[in-house]
């Protein structure tokens, strides 16, 4: 089916939409599609949509009504919270493989759902779109991926957890490893599947601004700077571009993250 351009009713966004190729999906594998056979991947292509996003972009408001759930293709977001009198509050990052949607998943999904969060595109890069109401009824139809979405949503508590370990007891240099490592794992897939200009080389992109950082990590931006500066002239990672970043000494990193 040939490509079409829309305007999409949950956020405003111009985009270029086409039907899904689920049997296709260089994601899959990390998404809470994997345990789907043929027959089902199939009838979630009917469902599903492809949109494109550019750097920058809004893929949802926070308070904005879930009218649809997103699995990321490829590219980089960021959720955030509005704080009052100041910017944005980052609070987490979405790249390959991960879903926009778990936060709804309590047994039933309300009729009156609104997201808690906005949702902003960090690079430009692919979505995956299911309408909410329709892939409610896929799931009670195909059980397996509830229980993908459950395994999806223990990891995202241990992953909470984690975080606030790391805002609570870690200092600079530790919070700066376990991000950077953080941002390693959440990226294999890209690496392992897309072509790259270096590689061989255990990579990390960091599409993202240093305030942005700052605020998921709980520090100044200057404090990031500083950090990521000294962890350079230790030679535990090196700069290969502007926002590109090889782990010359991962294991090292791994100890400081860990205090």
């Amino acid at each position: 089916m040939p490509m079409k351009k829309q305007k999409d009713p949950l956020c405003g966004m111009i985009l270029h939409a086409e039907r899904g190729k689920c049997a296709s999906c260089e994601v899959r594998a990390l998404s809470i599609c994997a345990p789907l056979d043929r027959s089902a991947l199939e009838v979630l292509a009917d469902l599903s949509e492809v949109v494109n996003f550019r750097k920058g972009d809004s893929i949802c408001a926070e308070g904005d009504p879930v009218d649809y759930f997103f699995t990321v293709q490829s590219g980089a977001l960021k959720t955030c919270r509005l704080q009052s009198g100041r910017r944005d509050l980052v609070t987490g990052f979405l790249f390959g493989g991960d879903f926009l949607g778990l936060a709804f998943f309590a047994g039933q999904i309300e009729a009156d759902t609104h997201y808690p969060y906005a949702v902003r595109a960090l690079s430009k890069g692919r979505l995956c779109r299911l309408p909410r109401q329709a892939f409610s009824k896929f799931i009670a139809d195909y059980p397996l991926i509830e229980k993908q979405i459950l395994a999806k949503i223990s990891l995202k508590l241990e992953q909470a957890e984690n975080h606030i370990l790391l805002l609570g007891r870690k200092n600079a240099r530790e919070k700066i490893s376990s991000f950077i490592l953080q941002l390693d794992d959440a990226q294999r897939f890209a690496r392992q599947n897309l072509e790259s200009d270096f590689q061989g080389v255990d990579t990390v992109d960091f599409p993202l601004a240093r305030h942005d950082i700052a605020d998921y990590l709980g520090m100044t931006p200057e404090t990031v700077s500083r950090a990521l500066t000294q962890l350079k002239e230790d030679g535990l990672i090196r700069q290969l571009s502007s926002r590109c970043v090889a782990l010359v000494q991962r294991q090292m990193l791994e100890e400081i993250a860990a205090g």
